[in-house]
Parts: C-alpha cells; sequence; structure tokens
C-alpha cells in the first residue's frame, strides 16, 4: 500500500517576507543615496591628486607665507597647535560615537523581525522634521538675542566661548528630547496619523518664535548690536 504524504510548507511566512522586503529596500535606498552623494561631490582622480598638492601647501607652506605650514615645527605656537589637535580629537570622538548609533540603529532596523508599522514610520518621520525645526529655531532666536563674539585666535574660528557652547547644546538637547517623548508616547493611542497631530503645535511654536526672531533682527538697532558683538572677537 502506497501512502503519499502531503508536501511540507517551506515557503516562509508572510512577516518574515515582508521583513526581507523592507530590508531590500532599504539597502537599495542607501545604495541610491551613495550614488547620488558622488555626484554631488564630483568626485575624480583629477580633484584627488589636486588635493594632495594643497595638502603639501598646508604642511610646507606656500612661496608666499613660508612660515604658514606645520613643518619644520615652529614650537613658539606649540600651544596652540596642542588645542587645536584636543579639539580634533573631540570632534573625532563625537563623530565616532554619533557613526556608532547610525549603524546600530540601522542594523538593529535590519534585524529586526517583521516591518514598521505605519505609525512608527510617521513618528520617525515627525521627530526627525520637528527636531530639526526646534534647534534651528532656538539657535536664531539665541542668536538675535545674546549674540557671542567670535573667538578668532586659533585657525579655526570658534562662533561662541567653550561655555556658552555647553550651556547652548543643553538648552537644545532638553526641548528635542521633550519632543521625541510626545512623538513617541503618541504610538499608544494606535492611529498612524497621531504623531502629525502631536507634532503640529511645536512646529506652530517655533513658526511664531521665527517670525519675532526675523521681526527682531529687521530692526537697525538690533541688528547693528548683533554685528557689532560678533565682530567684537
Amino acid at each position: 500500500m502506497n501512502v503519499t504524504l502531503p508536501k511540507p510548507n517551506t515557503a516562509p511566512p508572510p512577516n518574515v517576507l515582508r521583513g526581507r522586503l523592507w530590508t531590500r529596500a532599504i539597502w537599495v535606498g542607501m545604495i541610491v543615496m551613495l550614488i547620488w552623494a558622488t555626484f554631488g561631490t564630483e568626485l575624480s582622480v583629477q580633484k584627488f591628486f589636486s588635493g594632495l598638492a594643497e595638502s603639501g601647501k598646508l604642511l610646507f607652506g606656500t612661496a608666499e607665507r613660508p612660515d604658514s605650514g606645520f613643518f619644520p615645527p615652529d614650537f613658539r605656537r606649540g600651544w596652540q597647535f596642542f588645542e587645536e589637535m584636543i579639539l580634533t580629537i573631540k570632534m573625532a570622538i563625537w563623530g565616532t560615537v554619533l557613526a556608532a548609533v547610525v549603524l546600530a540603529a540601522v542594523s538593529g532596523s535590519l534585524r529586526s523581525p517583521g516591518t514598521p508599522t505605519p505609525g512608527e514610520v510617521t513618528a520617525i518621520v515627525a521627530s526627525g522634521v520637528a527636531c530639526t525645526v526646534v534647534v534651528v529655531t532656538l539657535a536664531l532666536a539665541s542668536s538675535v538675542r545674546r549674540p557671542h563674539r567670535a573667538d578668532l585666535s586659533g585657525p579655526r574660528d570658534a562662533v561662541a566661548p567653550p561655555g556658552a557652547l555647553a550651556l547652548a547644546s543643553l538648552r537644545l538637547a532638553v526641548p528635542t528630547a521633550l519632543v521625541g517623548i510626545l512623538l513617541g508616547s503618541s504610538l499608544q493611542f494606535g492611529a498612524w496619523w497621531w504623531p502629525l497631530v502631536v507634532a503640529l503645535p511645536p512646529l506652530l511654536l517655533c513658526w511664531l518664535s521665527l517670525r519675532r526672531t526675523f521681526a527682531r533682527y529687521a530692526d537697525p538697532v538690533v541688528r547693528a548690536r548683533v554685528v557689532q558683538v560678533v565682530a567684537a572677537g
């Protein structure tokens, strides 16, 4: 007696298929962005070698200013070079941390089971837009109300003293964190459009603040004070 067994169903479940499609879509988007960035930067072999020539000028100086290069070293400006080196290390540390965060977020999204819900996608997009607008609004308002002199003591101009920059970072981090928390909490309502509704009040407040900032800067007295303070460095 021959018994015919049913063929096993080897097709992956629908949620796995959707996850694979989402993963491939992300990779295709990253490749398209990379190609777009390549055309935007006009990469070429000629520009690469011309950049090497410019780096030689930076290292050894120019014929007009032979002492403007980094070699031979001038230890009379040693402390200035040391400060710039520390600043470069700080920038490298922050760049590495931010790159690691972005890489972890992308890797985690690629390995997460299933696909993000429409509400989660809406919350991510709304958070990016709202936080960017909040940062720009607060920075513009602060630059008009409390301008700082430009620190021109080193090769890299600083827009404000270090203490003022640290305080400004804190002022920008707190509101954007609150906006992100509010948009994340809006997912509890279930509907995909709730993040858009929650993002409207911060965007409206930013729009009103921008109008006040531009109106204040249109005053010749205020504009002259800002220019005077910034140019005092």
